[in-house]
Parts: C-alpha cells; sequence; structure tokens
C-alpha cells in the first residue's frame, strides 16, 4: 500500500466588507507555494 502524507493548508483573510477589499492576508508555506506554481 502506498503511503500518503497530508499537509495543513491555512490562509486567514481580513476583509473589509464595506468596500468589499482585502486588508490583510496570512497564508502557510503550501498555500503560497501553491499560488506560484499556477503563475
Amino acid at each position: 500500500m502506498a503511503s500518503s502524507t497530508t499537509k495543513k493548508v491555512t490562509l486567514k483573510l481580513l476583509i473589509d466588507t464595506k468596500n468589499e477589499k482585502v486588508l490583510f492576508a496570512e497564508a502557510n508555506k503550501a498555500v503560497i507555494d501553491f499560488l506560484f506554481n499556477l503563475l
């Protein structure tokens, strides 16, 4: 059987709903690596 590893993905967003803008974003390395791989 193949063993699988799981990575925890965390993304925190602070959103101004009145102006519909993201004020602050915090993410772990797995999220950043994924986003850069899309480029």
